[in-house]
């Protein structure tokens, strides 16, 4: 009896530390279970320790340890416990394995790459859990990243970026080369592809701002290979494919807006061109303004210039313009090396303006020119000028009237307008002609009916002379005339009522309702001017 005793503990024994089979003489594990196929009424299975999430937070923090790691329950109900510590991860009922320091869900439903169903847009997601950034690879090649600050899709993308910084990149090697920079966005293949800590750019095409390493930045650029050779630029705006695509080095403040705009601008700076090609071969010109297709395409290097209108400054070959020029329309400059310039539609020209003074001080030597090019005074004009207003009383209240210079055409003013029988000008005011020589035996003026009249000065050379003056405009309530004969009229004859003269004086006034006077002779005897009154 003792010896089957040995026995039986002894075969125990070798039951505790070799395999162990259930339904099977011939385990094929640790443990091997097969079940009872052929039986109806046989349960199979093999069920996990039951425990609630309350009794597992029970157990505490310590009763499992890196010796319990595989350690397999299963959780029949959250409704109390927590989910600190080890059982974070405890959030819902099921299979759960211990991992040596934490419980991890087993999970039931794998995210197929065929597709999945049944998900759930609260429960079923693609991402992480904790704070780690979410890398996206192809053939190993980073291909994506998203974390709290930045994100990046696209092949051959950004590595490394440091927190706070604030960057969107979509596309193939889009701002792949960045460290530091913050606050840029690229969109397009190799957008920003160079920048390393240049800040708050925005590119959108391929290859825009494709060469931007360092610097301020705020520089935008919207289309195909737009900013593309910048490397240290600031605050740049170019929209449209290779808008200012040659603008190199720290240069800035141009903004180009089309195809081609501004494309070869290498070193220049506060541009504007808005148009196809406006202002395209402009190298190293600054502060020029180019509005419409191709225009101010003759600059290369002038500054301070305007040019509006399509082909306006537009020549074939590129031509160094001068600076200050203002051209509006399709035209160009009288002289292209010239400064200062101005072309409006070839018809209103002008010269030595201050184009690049930021006042509102005239130019001393400023000219405008209708009809020249090559303007000689201030206000120069070739060809005829016609008002079709009549001029009546044109010269009223005035000290002085306007004349033609006989050679040069310069408009002037002269104290007098002789005027012959046939005119049609009237005159009105004060008319000093003292310093005045009768051209003819007599000379005929029309006067208005409210005028002072001083007659030129008596001389030996007048003797026999005769000035006479139509009186126009109604009834004269006071026409004066100085310079008449000192005697008293009343030797000569009775003066008509409403003339006066007093006697010894040169003054002679007409007054009241005296309408029968057409006009008034005065003779010279070479000392005195002496009056005839026509009724």
């Amino acid at each position: 009896m003792k010896q089957i005793a040995s026995i039986t503990f002894f075969l125990t024994g070798l039951l505790l530390y070799a395999q162990v089979g259930i339904n099977t003489t011939d385990p094929k594990g640790t443990l091997d279970i097969v079940g009872v196929a052929n039986s109806l009424t046989t349960i199979d299975g093999v069920i996990a320790p039951r425990l609630t999430r309350a009794q597992l937070t029970a157990k505490g923090n310590t009763l499992y340890g890196t010796n319990q790691t595989g350690a397999i329950v299963y959780i029949s109900d959250i409704s109390g416990g927590d989910t600190v510590s080890q059982r974070i991860n405890i959030t819902q009922v099921g299979y759960y394995y211990f991992d040596g320091s934490l419980w991890q869900f087993i999970q039931g439903d794998d995210w197929h790459t065929t597709g999945n169903t049944g998900t759930s847009s609260t429960t079923n997601f693609i991402g992480t859990k904790d704070a780690q950034d979410l890398i996206f690879k192809m053939n190993n090649v980073n291909s994506g990243r998203i974390n709290t600050f930045n994100t990046y899709f696209g092949y051959d993308g950004p590595t490394t970026v440091g927190n706070f910084a604030y960057n969107t990149a979509f596309g193939n090697s889009a701002l792949k080369s960045i460290t530091t920079g913050t606050l840029n966005t690229a969109i397009g293949r190799s957008a920003l592809g160079a920048l390393t800590t240049a800040t708050s750019n925005t590119a959108v095409g391929a290859n825009a701002l494709g060469s931007l390493q360092t610097g301020l930045g705020r520089n935008v650029a919207i289309g195909l290979g737009a900013l593309a050779s910048t490397t240290t630029g600031v605050e740049n705006v170019a929209v449209g494919t290779n808008a200012l695509n040659a603008n190199t080095t720290t240069n800035g403040q141009n903004t180009a807006i089309g195809y081609l705009s501004l494309g070869s601008s290498i070193t220049g700076t506060n541009n504007t061109g808005l148009g196809y090609q406006a202002g395209q071969q402009n190298t190293a010109g600054s502060n020029n303004v180019y509005v419409g297709g191709l225009s101010g395409g003759n600059n290369t290097s002038g500054s301070n210039n305007i040019f509006i209108g399509y082909l306006a400054g537009y020549k074939p070959t590129p031509t160094a313009i001068g600076g200050g020029n203002i051209l509006i329309g399709t035209v160009n400059l009288p002289n292209d090396a010239g400064n200062d310039q101005l072309n409006i539609g070839n018809l209103i020209y002008g010269t030595g303006m201050s184009a690049t003074s930021n006042s509102s001080t005239p130019s001393a030597s400023g000219r405008v020119g209708i009809g020249t090019n090559s303007p000689q005074t201030a206000f120069h004009v070739v060809g005829t000028i016609r008002n079709p207003t009549v001029l009546t009383n044109a010269y009223a209240n005035t000290d002085s009237f306007v004349t033609a210079d006989a050679t040069t055409g310069d408009l002037k003013s002269t104290p007098f307008i002789p005027v012959k029988i046939g005119s049609e000008l009237s005159l009105n005011g004060t008319t000093n002609m003292s310093a005045f020589t009768p051209s003819q035996l007599a000379d005929f003026y029309f006067v208005d009916k409210t005028h002072t009249l001083t007659l030129p000065t008596p001389s030996a050379s007048f003797t026999g002379k005769l000035v006479r003056f139509y009186l126009f405009g109604g009834n004269p309530p006071n026409f004066i005339v100085n310079g008449v004969s000192t005697a008293d009229m009343s030797a000569t004859g009775t003066l008509p009522a409403g003339v006066t003269k007093p006697t010894g004086s040169n003054v002679l006034t007409i007054t009241g309702n005296n309408m029968r006077f057409q006009f008034i002779d005065f003779i010279c005897s070479g000392t005195e001017w002496w009056p005839s009154i026509i009724d």
